[in-house]
């Protein structure tokens, strides 16, 4: 019942309707609002937001109906609304199911969940329109994806009526979605949900989609105001019926960025920093190429990822710096971004411990182990380090797998003192030292396993790949399906690794090279020392005098006699090692590696000298070599 004192505390009433069919119940919740409004919705849906603007407001509709035909037999079955202030804020909700006085046909049903028996005791489309008309009111700008099918549906209804059609203002979000994102291919709004990482509940439901259709129309107004400087709706409506040509005018940011910076931008390798209004880089980048890779992030922003448009948005400069080679560039980036930390680079904010795995020849009967940092007491010549690798599970993983292949102790030195023997012996993991060591027959089988094992950790015999995939054949064949996956994995640790250390040539602390990338008139030398970068140089080709002096100069510089291996590796110097290993690998096929034997400096930049002198090999037989075991 109606009271003055209720009107003034601001309450409602509530009428509660079952509806009844197809074996379920269908609750219906009428609010009568005392300020003239009246509004059902389905328990499941949010309550309304508080409305927090009374001016013109956008009123996101969506129809279900029986069919597609709205001036044939089909009919309403669902309406639902919202309304959308120009902020882009949901401030109210309408929804209600609609009888269609007919049957609702299967494959209609089958679209939206929408049965006769969901129907069957719903207002009439006489009843349920007035209230719609009340909750548009005729202000409100009828809004929809793909507005034609709504509005058609809606304006036959009314006609049915005796009514006038609608006269609101219209806004249709796909004519929208069709200038705003012409680089997406689809506009559906299915499509706007994938792109935008829009949950898909109650999809192809009234209120689900025109809630869907809301916050796409709220991205839709993020982007006018930022990219057409478009924030009135006057000017919101005329932009949907904009041709495409008129439409594609960027940001006035953006184009003087397209302008004024772009074109500054070198064709070198570099790190670039797109800066923020108050100068400071929020994002730090690399590139082989600067002004393509730089060019890029500007380059077809309204079909970009969520987090790069908001990038682009929050750029207001761009600055780089050159570097040698790409290499550089990998570590500069590296460096840079975990001492500024930027907003949008997620990944590599610090320095992690990376491990390394230990082979102690300095044992009676060595075996594989792993830490995180080279100690500085160890003897280099008789303990090993090979890696960095990617973490602790990866290193156990790795030594797990290197056991089963090469059959190296893994008990401790206590129980090997004390003769026991241990499962992995049982199972034939081990050749068992504790028992056979003794004996000559029994140490050279283990010195031929530790020898097996040192040509695998230094890429120089794949024979464990050979038998990993063997293994895997053989499970294969006998469709034991779980241990043929299992094989498949430690095939692949082992050849990742392996590749890897092919570049290496041996233990990290004894891996001194210079990796060559020959092009027709120049080529990029990078020295390796210690298995750290130490240096870039730049020469052509063939090398001229200066050329010559230069180079012999740079490994003379980092190739002193006498210099001691670094006697332990900080987190920075592990995390560049394994930099320069990754970028070895993945650009092997482009590289050529030149060992430091034990040579003075200026034999080896003889042999480098002969080497840059002869002709270019042809770039598919250096692929195929490159990529053998």
């Amino acid at each position: 019942m109606y009271s003055p004192s209720a009107r003034q505390s601001g309450c409602a009433l509530a009428r509660v309707a079952p509806n009844r069919g197809s074996g379920r119940e269908l609750v219906r919740v009428t609010l009568i609002i005392f300020s003239g409004v009246t509004q059902t919705v389905s328990p499941s849906c949010d309550p309304p937001l508080p409305q927090v603007q009374r001016a013109a407001m956008f009123v996101v509709t969506d129809v279900e109906t029986t069919g597609l035909d709205a001036d044939g037999a089909d009919r309403l079955v669902e309406i639902a609304a919202v309304r959308v202030s120009e902020d882009g804020d949901i401030t109210d909700r309408f929804q209600s199911l609609v009888n269609p006085e007919r049957s609702v046909p299967a494959r209609a049903g089958q679209v939206h969940g929408i049965t006769t028996g969901m129907v069957y005791d719903a207002p009439p489309e006489s009843d349920v329109l007035p209230r719609f008309l009340e909750f548009l009111g005729p202000a409100g700008v009828l809004t929809a994806h793909n507005l034609r099918f709504e509005q058609g549906f809606l304006d036959a209804a009314l006609q049915r009526q005796e009514h006038d059609e609608l006269s609101n203002d219209t806004l249709c979000t796909l004519r929208l979605a069709r200038r705003l994102l012409p680089g997406l291919g689809k506009h559906t709004l299915g499509a706007l949900r994938r792109f935008y990482d829009l949950s898909d509940d109650d999809a192809h439901r009234a209120m689900g989609d025109a809630q869907a259709t809301a916050r796409v129309l709220r991205k839709f107004l993020r982007q006018l105001d930022f990219e057409h400087e478009i924030a009135a709706t006057d000017d919101v409506l005329s932009f949907q019926y904009k041709t495409y040509r008129q439409v594609r005018r960027p940001p006035k940011t953006l184009r003087r960025l397209r302008r004024e910076v772009l074109p500054e931008v070198p064709h070198a390798p570099g790190v670039y920093f797109l800066k923020n209004k108050s100068g400071s880089p929020h994002y730090i980048g690399k590139a082989r190429d600067l002004r393509k890779r730089v060019g890029s992030h500007f380059s077809s922003v309204e079909s970009a990822s969520k987090r790069q448009r908001r990038l682009i948005e929050a750029t207001r400069d761009v600055d780089w710096d050159t570097t040698p080679s790409e290499l550089d560039a990998l570590l500069k980036e590296s460096h840079l971004i975990k001492k500024h930390k930027p907003r949008f680079n997620r990944a590599g904010r610090r320095y992690r411990s990376r491990p390394f795995l230990r082979l102690d020849r300095a044992e009676d009967f060595p075996r594989l182990s792993w830490q995180y940092r080279l100690n500085a007491e160890d003897d280099g010549e008789r303990i090993e380090y090979y890696g960095p690798l990617a973490g602790r599970e990866a290193a156990e993983e790795l030594i797990e797998t290197l056991g089963r292949f090469f059959r190296l102790r893994e008990c401790d030195d206590d129980r090997l003192r004390r003769g026991e023997r241990c499962l992995y012996a049982d199972i034939d993991r081990c050749p068992a030292p504790c028992e056979n060591g003794a004996s000559d027959e029994g140490g050279a089988a283990y010195a031929e396993a530790v020898a097996d094992v040192r040509d695998f950790l230094c890429g120089r015999d794949p024979a464990a790949l050979d038998r990993a995939e063997a293994k895997m054949e053989v499970a294969s064949e006998q469709l034991d399906f779980e241990r043929a996956a299992e094989e498949r994995d430690a095939l692949q640790r082992l050849e990742r690794f392996f590749r890897r250390q092919r570049f290496a040539g041996g233990p990290v602390r004894a891996c001194d090279a210079v990796l060559l990338m020959p092009e027709a008139e120049r080529c990029t030398l990078h020295v390796v020392r210690h298995g750290l970068p130490a240096g870039t140089l730049t020469t052509h080709r063939p090398l001229s005098a200066d050329d010559r002096a230069t180079l012999a100069d740079t490994l003379a510089r980092h190739f002193p006699p006498d210099e001691e291996p670094p006697e332990a590796f900080t987190k920075r110097q592990a995390h560049e090692a394994r930099l320069l290993q990754q970028w070895a690998h993945r650009r092997r096929a482009d590289l050529e590696t030149v060992r430091r034997q034990d040579e003075p400096p200026e034999a080896l930049a003889e042999r480098i000298t002969e080497r840059l002198d002869t002709p270019t090999r042809d770039a598919a037989a250096n692929k195929t070599a490159s990529e053998k075991p």
